[in-house]
Protein backbone atom coordinates (compact mmCIF):
# COMPACT_ATOMS: atom_id res chain seq x y z
CA UNK A 1 0.00 0.00 0.00
CA UNK A 2 1.38 3.68 -0.64
CA UNK A 3 2.27 6.25 1.59
CA UNK A 4 0.74 9.35 1.69
CA UNK A 5 -2.77 10.51 2.78
CA UNK A 6 -4.82 9.02 5.15
CA UNK A 7 -8.72 9.09 5.78
CA UNK A 8 -9.29 7.25 9.02
CA UNK A 9 -13.07 5.90 10.19
CA UNK A 10 -13.85 4.84 13.20
CA UNK A 11 -16.86 3.12 14.34
CA UNK A 12 -18.53 2.18 17.18
CA UNK A 13 -18.07 -0.29 19.41
CA UNK A 14 -15.13 0.65 18.46
CA UNK A 15 -14.66 0.19 15.03
CA UNK A 16 -11.67 2.41 13.51
CA UNK A 17 -11.16 2.79 9.53
CA UNK A 18 -8.07 4.43 8.17
CA UNK A 19 -7.81 5.78 4.52
CA UNK A 20 -4.40 6.28 2.99
CA UNK A 21 -3.92 8.47 -0.07
CA UNK A 22 -1.52 9.02 -1.88
CA UNK A 23 1.26 11.96 -3.77
CA UNK A 24 -0.41 14.48 -1.50
CA UNK A 25 0.99 17.89 -3.04
CA UNK A 26 1.33 21.03 -0.95
CA UNK A 27 -1.21 22.53 1.37
CA UNK A 28 -4.87 23.74 0.43
CA UNK A 29 -5.53 27.32 1.37
CA UNK A 30 -8.45 27.88 3.52
CA UNK A 31 -9.28 29.81 6.57
CA UNK A 32 -7.78 28.48 9.65
CA UNK A 33 -9.69 26.15 12.20
CA UNK A 34 -9.49 26.42 15.56
CA UNK A 35 -8.69 23.38 17.21
CA UNK A 36 -11.69 20.65 17.87
CA UNK A 37 -13.43 23.55 16.58
CA UNK A 38 -17.22 21.85 15.71
CA UNK A 39 -17.98 23.39 12.60
CA UNK A 40 -21.54 21.39 11.85
CA UNK A 41 -23.38 19.84 14.90
CA UNK A 42 -25.66 17.09 15.16
CA UNK A 43 -29.31 17.59 17.19
CA UNK A 44 -29.82 14.05 18.85
CA UNK A 45 -33.58 12.82 19.78
CA UNK A 46 -34.73 14.07 23.41
CA UNK A 47 -37.03 11.44 25.05
CA UNK A 48 -39.88 11.35 27.88
CA UNK A 49 -37.62 10.28 30.45
CA UNK A 50 -39.07 7.00 32.38
CA UNK A 51 -39.83 8.10 36.12
CA UNK A 52 -37.42 7.24 38.87
CA UNK A 53 -39.00 5.10 41.21
CA UNK A 54 -37.32 6.41 44.36
CA UNK A 55 -38.29 9.94 43.70
CA UNK A 56 -41.90 8.79 44.38
CA UNK A 57 -41.03 6.60 47.48
CA UNK A 58 -41.57 7.88 51.06
CA UNK A 59 -38.57 6.96 53.61
CA UNK A 60 -41.33 4.18 55.02
CA UNK A 61 -40.61 2.94 51.41
CA UNK A 62 -44.48 3.90 50.37
CA UNK A 63 -44.78 4.66 46.47
CA UNK A 64 -46.97 7.75 44.99
CA UNK A 65 -48.41 5.42 42.87
CA UNK A 66 -50.69 8.12 40.99
CA UNK A 67 -47.38 10.64 40.37
CA UNK A 68 -45.63 7.70 38.97
CA UNK A 69 -48.14 5.45 36.93
CA UNK A 70 -49.11 8.85 35.12
CA UNK A 71 -45.73 9.81 34.45
CA UNK A 72 -45.00 5.98 33.23
CA UNK A 73 -48.02 6.66 31.00
CA UNK A 74 -46.65 9.90 29.49
CA UNK A 75 -43.63 7.85 28.98
CA UNK A 76 -45.59 4.88 27.31
CA UNK A 77 -47.38 6.91 24.96
CA UNK A 78 -44.46 9.32 23.75
CA UNK A 79 -42.64 5.86 23.03
CA UNK A 80 -45.78 4.18 21.02
CA UNK A 81 -46.15 7.54 19.16
CA UNK A 82 -42.51 8.22 18.63
CA UNK A 83 -41.56 4.57 17.25
CA UNK A 84 -44.97 4.11 15.47
CA UNK A 85 -44.21 7.39 13.39
CA UNK A 86 -40.61 6.15 12.43
CA UNK A 87 -41.94 2.57 11.74
CA UNK A 88 -44.16 4.27 9.12
CA UNK A 89 -40.78 5.08 7.77
CA UNK A 90 -38.89 2.17 7.22
CA UNK A 91 -40.28 0.00 4.96
CA UNK A 92 -40.40 -4.05 5.50
CA UNK A 93 -38.19 -4.58 2.56
CA UNK A 94 -35.57 -2.21 4.10
CA UNK A 95 -35.75 -4.31 7.39
CA UNK A 96 -35.29 -7.55 5.42
CA UNK A 97 -32.17 -5.84 3.67
CA UNK A 98 -30.72 -4.88 6.72
CA UNK A 99 -31.34 -8.57 9.14
CA UNK A 100 -30.02 -9.85 5.44
CA UNK A 101 -26.67 -7.71 5.78
CA UNK A 102 -26.26 -9.01 9.14
CA UNK A 103 -26.33 -12.68 8.54
CA UNK A 104 -24.21 -12.59 5.51
CA UNK A 105 -22.02 -10.55 7.78
CA UNK A 106 -21.64 -12.84 10.82
CA UNK A 107 -20.11 -15.74 9.05
CA UNK A 108 -17.77 -13.06 7.37
CA UNK A 109 -16.44 -10.88 10.65
CA UNK A 110 -17.08 -13.43 12.93
CA UNK A 111 -16.04 -16.69 11.57
CA UNK A 112 -12.31 -17.52 13.14
CA UNK A 113 -10.31 -20.70 13.89
CA UNK A 114 -8.27 -19.09 16.76
CA UNK A 115 -10.96 -19.97 19.61
CA UNK A 116 -11.06 -16.40 21.28
CA UNK A 117 -13.92 -14.13 22.03
CA UNK A 118 -15.26 -11.87 19.30
CA UNK A 119 -18.07 -9.60 18.76
CA UNK A 120 -19.42 -7.50 16.25
CA UNK A 121 -22.27 -4.49 16.01
CA UNK A 122 -23.86 -4.99 12.48
CA UNK A 123 -26.25 -1.78 13.28
CA UNK A 124 -22.98 -0.13 13.92
CA UNK A 125 -20.94 -1.07 10.43
CA UNK A 126 -24.08 -0.52 8.55
CA UNK A 127 -24.71 3.01 9.34
CA UNK A 128 -20.63 3.64 9.21
CA UNK A 129 -21.07 2.27 5.55
CA UNK A 130 -23.97 4.65 4.71
CA UNK A 131 -21.48 7.33 5.20
CA UNK A 132 -18.98 5.70 3.66
CA UNK A 133 -21.26 5.91 0.74
CA UNK A 134 -22.12 9.26 1.19
CA UNK A 135 -18.50 10.76 0.87
CA UNK A 136 -17.23 8.20 -1.90
CA UNK A 137 -17.97 8.60 -6.04
CA UNK A 138 -18.86 6.27 -8.94
CA UNK A 139 -17.90 2.85 -8.80
CA UNK A 140 -16.54 2.91 -4.74
CA UNK A 141 -20.16 4.53 -4.02
CA UNK A 142 -21.77 1.35 -6.12
CA UNK A 143 -19.82 -1.32 -4.62
CA UNK A 144 -20.97 0.11 -0.93
CA UNK A 145 -24.33 0.36 -1.74
CA UNK A 146 -24.29 -2.78 -3.31
CA UNK A 147 -23.60 -4.12 -0.22
CA UNK A 148 -25.56 -2.57 1.67
CA UNK A 149 -28.67 -3.92 -0.18
CA UNK A 150 -29.81 -0.60 -2.24
CA UNK A 151 -29.48 0.99 -5.79
CA UNK A 152 -30.26 4.49 -5.04
CA UNK A 153 -28.73 6.55 -2.43
CA UNK A 154 -31.30 8.77 -1.82
CA UNK A 155 -33.40 6.01 -1.10
CA UNK A 156 -30.61 4.49 1.30
CA UNK A 157 -30.00 7.79 3.00
CA UNK A 158 -34.09 7.63 4.17
CA UNK A 159 -33.61 4.36 5.24
CA UNK A 160 -30.88 4.37 7.40
CA UNK A 161 -31.71 7.39 8.84
CA UNK A 162 -34.88 5.39 9.93
CA UNK A 163 -33.38 2.87 11.21
CA UNK A 164 -30.85 4.83 13.04
CA UNK A 165 -33.96 6.49 15.00
CA UNK A 166 -35.83 3.52 15.46
CA UNK A 167 -32.77 2.18 17.24
CA UNK A 168 -31.82 5.08 19.29
CA UNK A 169 -32.82 5.10 22.90
CA UNK A 170 -32.10 6.89 26.15
CA UNK A 171 -35.03 7.58 27.67
CA UNK A 172 -33.92 6.27 31.25
CA UNK A 173 -35.46 2.69 31.20
CA UNK A 174 -33.12 1.43 27.75
CA UNK A 175 -29.62 3.19 26.71
CA UNK A 176 -28.76 2.06 22.66
CA UNK A 177 -27.09 5.43 22.13
CA UNK A 178 -25.46 5.84 18.99
CA UNK A 179 -23.22 8.75 17.85
CA UNK A 180 -21.21 9.98 14.91
CA UNK A 181 -18.37 12.56 14.42
CA UNK A 182 -16.23 13.81 11.42
CA UNK A 183 -12.58 15.14 11.96
CA UNK A 184 -11.02 16.58 9.51
CA UNK A 185 -8.27 18.99 8.70
CA UNK A 186 -7.84 22.56 9.34
CA UNK A 187 -6.26 22.98 6.35
CA UNK A 188 -8.23 21.72 3.60
CA UNK A 189 -11.70 22.76 2.11
CA UNK A 190 -14.60 20.18 2.70
CA UNK A 191 -18.04 20.40 1.26
CA UNK A 192 -20.13 22.01 4.00
CA UNK A 193 -23.49 20.62 2.23
CA UNK A 194 -22.30 17.10 2.97
CA UNK A 195 -21.31 17.75 6.11
CA UNK A 196 -24.82 18.98 7.23
CA UNK A 197 -26.47 16.03 5.05
CA UNK A 198 -24.78 13.81 7.11
CA UNK A 199 -25.61 15.41 10.38
CA UNK A 200 -29.38 15.77 9.69
CA UNK A 201 -29.67 11.75 8.46
CA UNK A 202 -26.48 10.13 10.14
CA UNK A 203 -26.57 12.55 13.12
CA UNK A 204 -22.81 13.04 12.27
CA UNK A 205 -21.13 16.27 14.01
CA UNK A 206 -17.89 17.32 12.24
CA UNK A 207 -15.09 19.03 13.76
CA UNK A 208 -11.64 20.42 12.21
CA UNK A 209 -8.22 20.28 13.97
CA UNK A 210 -4.45 20.16 13.28
CA UNK A 211 -4.06 16.28 12.19
CA UNK A 212 -0.88 14.34 13.80
CA UNK A 213 -1.07 17.17 16.64
CA UNK A 214 -1.22 15.32 20.35
CA UNK A 215 -3.89 18.12 21.57
CA UNK A 216 -5.98 17.39 18.58
CA UNK A 217 -6.06 13.70 19.38
CA UNK A 218 -6.87 14.52 23.08
CA UNK A 219 -10.07 16.10 22.11
CA UNK A 220 -11.13 12.84 19.41
CA UNK A 221 -10.21 10.64 22.32
CA UNK A 222 -12.21 12.45 25.21
CA UNK A 223 -15.13 12.07 22.51
CA UNK A 224 -14.68 8.38 21.97
CA UNK A 225 -14.51 8.19 25.96
CA UNK A 226 -17.83 9.95 26.64
CA UNK A 227 -19.85 8.25 23.81
CA UNK A 228 -18.66 4.91 24.51
CA UNK A 229 -19.05 5.43 28.47
CA UNK A 230 -15.21 4.94 29.50
CA UNK A 231 -16.05 0.89 28.57
CA UNK A 232 -12.85 1.10 25.77
CA UNK A 233 -10.66 3.74 27.74
CA UNK A 234 -7.83 1.24 27.41
CA UNK A 235 -7.88 0.54 23.71
CA UNK A 236 -8.84 4.78 22.90
CA UNK A 237 -6.02 5.41 24.98
CA UNK A 238 -3.87 4.15 21.77
CA UNK A 239 -5.61 6.10 19.12
CA UNK A 240 -4.31 8.86 17.57
CA UNK A 241 -4.45 11.07 14.25
CA UNK A 242 -1.31 10.83 11.81
CA UNK A 243 -0.26 14.07 10.42
CA UNK A 244 -1.26 12.92 6.78
CA UNK A 245 -4.94 11.75 7.54
CA UNK A 246 -7.49 13.53 5.24
CA UNK A 247 -10.00 12.73 8.01
CA UNK A 248 -11.67 10.58 10.20
CA UNK A 249 -14.98 9.27 10.53
CA UNK A 250 -16.12 7.80 14.08
CA UNK A 251 -19.14 5.44 15.09
CA UNK A 252 -20.20 4.78 18.68
CA UNK A 253 -22.69 2.42 20.37
CA UNK A 254 -23.27 2.63 24.18
CA UNK A 255 -25.97 -0.06 25.02
CA UNK A 256 -27.06 -0.48 28.49
CA UNK A 257 -30.19 -1.87 29.86
CA UNK A 258 -31.82 -4.63 32.68
CA UNK A 259 -33.09 -7.83 32.36
CA UNK A 260 -36.64 -8.56 32.49
CA UNK A 261 -36.62 -10.16 35.53
CA UNK A 262 -33.03 -10.14 37.33
CA UNK A 263 -30.48 -12.62 38.19
CA UNK A 264 -30.19 -13.28 42.00
CA UNK A 265 -26.60 -13.56 42.91
CA UNK A 266 -27.94 -15.82 45.77
CA UNK A 267 -28.90 -18.61 43.31
CA UNK A 268 -24.82 -18.17 41.39
CA UNK A 269 -23.37 -21.69 41.10
CA UNK A 270 -19.36 -22.29 40.06
CA UNK A 271 -19.11 -24.45 37.64
CA UNK A 272 -17.28 -25.94 34.94
CA UNK A 273 -17.70 -24.60 31.24
CA UNK A 274 -16.17 -26.68 28.38
CA UNK A 275 -14.29 -24.06 26.53
CA UNK A 276 -11.80 -25.45 23.00
CA UNK A 277 -8.68 -25.21 24.94
CA UNK A 278 -10.21 -26.85 27.98
CA UNK A 279 -12.29 -26.87 30.62
CA UNK A 280 -12.34 -24.02 32.95
CA UNK A 281 -14.26 -22.73 36.52
CA UNK A 282 -17.15 -20.05 36.06
CA UNK A 283 -19.91 -18.21 37.94
CA UNK A 284 -22.72 -19.22 36.68
CA UNK A 285 -26.42 -17.72 36.93
CA UNK A 286 -29.14 -19.39 37.29
CA UNK A 287 -32.89 -19.13 36.74
CA UNK A 288 -35.46 -21.36 36.94
CA UNK A 289 -39.10 -21.28 35.49
CA UNK A 290 -38.53 -18.81 33.06
CA UNK A 291 -41.35 -18.88 30.75
CA UNK A 292 -39.99 -18.44 26.95
CA UNK A 293 -39.55 -19.97 23.35
CA UNK A 294 -37.39 -22.30 23.00
CA UNK A 295 -36.00 -22.71 19.08
CA UNK A 296 -33.89 -25.75 17.35
CA UNK A 297 -31.84 -26.93 14.86
CA UNK A 298 -30.05 -29.74 13.53
CA UNK A 299 -26.67 -28.67 15.41
CA UNK A 300 -28.39 -26.18 18.11
CA UNK A 301 -30.57 -25.39 20.48
CA UNK A 302 -31.81 -21.82 21.38
CA UNK A 303 -33.32 -19.66 23.45
CA UNK A 304 -34.47 -15.75 24.12
CA UNK A 305 -34.51 -13.44 26.89
CA UNK A 306 -36.48 -10.29 27.41
CA UNK A 307 -35.15 -6.99 28.41
CA UNK A 308 -37.04 -4.82 30.70
CA UNK A 309 -38.07 -1.04 29.50
CA UNK A 310 -40.69 -1.16 27.08
CA UNK A 311 -38.59 -1.98 24.18
CA UNK A 312 -39.33 -5.44 23.53
CA UNK A 313 -35.46 -5.42 23.44
CA UNK A 314 -33.87 -8.79 23.62
CA UNK A 315 -30.66 -11.40 23.58
CA UNK A 316 -30.69 -15.01 21.52
CA UNK A 317 -28.44 -17.36 22.94
CA UNK A 318 -27.78 -20.13 19.98
CA UNK A 319 -25.94 -22.91 21.70
CA UNK A 320 -24.62 -25.90 19.35
CA UNK A 321 -25.22 -29.37 20.35
CA UNK A 322 -22.07 -31.33 22.03
CA UNK A 323 -19.45 -32.53 19.78
CA UNK A 324 -20.34 -29.50 17.11
CA UNK A 325 -17.66 -26.08 16.86
CA UNK A 326 -19.79 -23.23 17.25
CA UNK A 327 -17.96 -21.60 14.18
CA UNK A 328 -19.73 -24.15 12.20
CA UNK A 329 -23.00 -22.33 13.37
CA UNK A 330 -21.83 -19.23 12.04
CA UNK A 331 -22.62 -20.69 8.23
CA UNK A 332 -24.94 -23.09 9.16
CA UNK A 333 -28.40 -22.06 6.84
CA UNK A 334 -31.01 -22.79 10.08
CA UNK A 335 -28.81 -20.38 12.47
CA UNK A 336 -28.80 -17.61 9.88
CA UNK A 337 -32.71 -18.10 9.17
CA UNK A 338 -33.40 -17.80 12.78
CA UNK A 339 -31.57 -14.59 12.80
CA UNK A 340 -33.33 -12.98 10.28
CA UNK A 341 -36.57 -14.18 11.28
CA UNK A 342 -37.11 -15.58 15.33
CA UNK A 343 -41.12 -15.23 15.03
CA UNK A 344 -41.34 -17.50 11.63
CA UNK A 345 -38.62 -19.70 12.41
CA UNK A 346 -40.72 -23.04 12.38
CA UNK A 347 -39.30 -25.11 15.18
CA UNK A 348 -39.99 -23.29 18.03
CA UNK A 349 -42.04 -24.13 21.02
CA UNK A 350 -42.92 -22.08 24.25
CA UNK A 351 -41.65 -23.56 27.08
CA UNK A 352 -40.46 -23.36 30.82
CA UNK A 353 -36.78 -22.90 30.84
CA UNK A 354 -34.34 -22.77 33.74
CA UNK A 355 -31.26 -21.02 32.38
CA UNK A 356 -27.74 -21.51 33.95
CA UNK A 357 -25.81 -18.88 32.15
CA UNK A 358 -21.86 -17.87 32.88
CA UNK A 359 -21.31 -14.15 33.90
CA UNK A 360 -19.40 -12.83 31.04
CA UNK A 361 -17.31 -9.52 30.63
CA UNK A 362 -15.25 -9.70 27.38
CA UNK A 363 -13.50 -7.29 24.64
CA UNK A 364 -12.97 -8.07 21.36
CA UNK A 365 -10.74 -6.18 18.56
CA UNK A 366 -10.60 -6.98 15.25
CA UNK A 367 -9.43 -5.58 11.62
CA UNK A 368 -12.63 -5.41 9.20
CA UNK A 369 -10.30 -5.23 6.16
CA UNK A 370 -10.78 -8.32 4.96
CA UNK A 371 -13.98 -8.96 5.79
CA UNK A 372 -15.04 -6.22 4.20
CA UNK A 373 -13.40 -7.21 0.70
CA UNK A 374 -14.77 -10.42 0.98
CA UNK A 375 -18.55 -8.62 1.07
CA UNK A 376 -17.70 -6.94 -2.09
CA UNK A 377 -15.81 -3.68 -0.84
CA UNK A 378 -13.20 -4.42 -2.71
CA UNK A 379 -12.05 -0.77 -5.04
CA UNK A 380 -12.57 0.94 -1.78
CA UNK A 381 -8.69 -0.79 -0.49
CA UNK A 382 -7.37 -0.20 -3.58
CA UNK A 383 -4.95 3.68 -4.36
CA UNK A 384 -5.72 3.60 -7.79
CA UNK A 385 -9.38 2.58 -7.77
CA UNK A 386 -10.63 4.38 -4.99
CA UNK A 387 -13.16 7.42 -4.78
CA UNK A 388 -13.37 9.08 -1.71
CA UNK A 389 -13.93 13.15 -3.56
CA UNK A 390 -17.96 13.71 -2.82
CA UNK A 391 -16.47 15.41 0.42
CA UNK A 392 -13.91 17.73 -0.95
CA UNK A 393 -14.01 21.00 -2.33
CA UNK A 394 -11.15 20.27 -4.77
CA UNK A 395 -11.61 16.48 -5.15
CA UNK A 396 -8.73 16.02 -6.87
CA UNK A 397 -7.14 16.24 -3.50
CA UNK A 398 -8.46 12.99 -2.65
CA UNK A 399 -6.78 10.81 -5.71
CA UNK A 400 -5.05 7.96 -4.63
CA UNK A 401 -7.08 7.81 -1.09
CA UNK A 402 -8.08 4.55 0.11
CA UNK A 403 -9.07 2.38 2.72
CA UNK A 404 -5.41 0.90 4.56
CA UNK A 405 -7.11 -0.22 8.07
CA UNK A 406 -10.41 -1.03 9.89
CA UNK A 407 -10.69 -1.83 13.49
CA UNK A 408 -13.56 -2.53 15.24
CA UNK A 409 -13.96 -2.80 19.46
CA UNK A 410 -16.30 -4.12 21.45
CA UNK A 411 -16.76 -4.43 25.23
CA UNK A 412 -19.95 -6.94 26.44
CA UNK A 413 -20.48 -7.59 30.26
CA UNK A 414 -23.19 -10.06 31.92
CA UNK A 415 -24.17 -9.70 34.95
CA UNK A 416 -27.44 -10.29 37.47
CA UNK A 417 -28.42 -6.71 36.71
CA UNK A 418 -29.00 -7.37 32.51
CA UNK A 419 -26.38 -6.04 29.54
CA UNK A 420 -23.80 -3.60 29.14
CA UNK A 421 -21.80 -3.15 25.76
CA UNK A 422 -19.93 -0.21 23.83
CA UNK A 423 -18.44 -0.21 20.10
CA UNK A 424 -16.65 1.83 18.16
CA UNK A 425 -15.15 1.46 14.72
CA UNK A 426 -12.24 3.64 13.77
CA UNK A 427 -19.63 -6.08 13.84
CA UNK A 428 -27.10 -30.17 27.41
CA UNK A 429 -29.99 -28.90 25.05
CA UNK A 430 -31.36 -31.11 22.25
CA UNK A 431 -30.93 -30.55 18.61
CA UNK A 432 -32.70 -31.71 15.82
CA UNK A 433 -35.60 -33.09 17.60
CA UNK A 434 -38.00 -30.81 19.66
CA UNK A 435 -37.98 -30.92 23.09
CA UNK A 436 -39.54 -33.79 25.17
CA UNK A 437 -40.82 -31.91 28.18
CA UNK A 438 -42.39 -28.51 28.80
CA UNK A 439 -39.79 -27.69 30.91
CA UNK A 440 -36.09 -27.94 30.23
CA UNK A 441 -32.53 -26.79 31.50
CA UNK A 442 -30.50 -24.77 28.95
CA UNK A 443 -27.17 -24.91 30.55
CA UNK A 444 -25.03 -22.55 28.35
CA UNK A 445 -21.32 -24.47 29.29
CA UNK A 446 -19.63 -24.36 26.29
CA UNK A 447 -18.54 -22.11 23.83
CA UNK A 448 -22.12 -20.36 22.20
CA UNK A 449 -23.03 -16.87 20.04
CA UNK A 450 -25.68 -14.04 21.04
CA UNK A 451 -27.29 -11.78 19.82
CA UNK A 452 -28.67 -8.39 21.37
CA UNK A 453 -31.69 -6.97 19.53
CA UNK A 454 -33.46 -3.77 20.22
CA UNK A 455 -37.19 -3.82 18.61
CA UNK A 456 -37.67 -7.76 19.27
CA UNK A 457 -35.70 -7.66 15.59
CA UNK A 458 -32.71 -5.52 14.69
CA UNK A 459 -29.31 -7.30 16.08
CA UNK A 460 -26.84 -4.37 17.76
CA UNK A 461 -24.24 -6.93 18.71
CA UNK A 462 -23.41 -10.22 17.84
CA UNK A 463 -21.04 -12.49 19.08
CA UNK A 464 -19.41 -15.65 20.39
CA UNK A 465 -18.03 -16.24 23.76
CA UNK A 466 -15.13 -18.76 23.46
CA UNK A 467 -13.93 -18.26 26.88
CA UNK A 468 -16.53 -16.52 29.26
Amino acid sequence: MKGGKYIFILLSICMAVTFIACDREGKIDSEKIELGNEIVTAEYPEFVKYPNASEYTSADGLIDSGKFESLESKWRTFNFNYRGNIQAKLDSASTDIFKSFASRATGTVLNSTDHENRIYSPLNIYIILGMLAEISENETRKQVLNVLGYNEIEKMRVQLNALWELNYYDDGATKNVLASSMWLRDDMEYNKEKLQLLADYYYASSFAGEMGSEKYSQVFRKWLDEQTGGMLAKQVKELAFNSEDVMNIASTVLFSVQWSGKFSPENNTNSVFHAFTGDIECEYMNKTDYYGTYYWGDKFGASMMKFDGGTNSNVLFILPDEGVDVNKLLSDPEVMSLLENTKGFPQNKMLRINYSLPKFDIVSQMDLCESLIKLGITDAFDPERADFSALMVKPADTKGACIGKVTHDVQVIADEEGIKAAAYTILPVVGAAAPPEEIIDFVIDRPFIFVIRTNEEYPVFIGVVENP
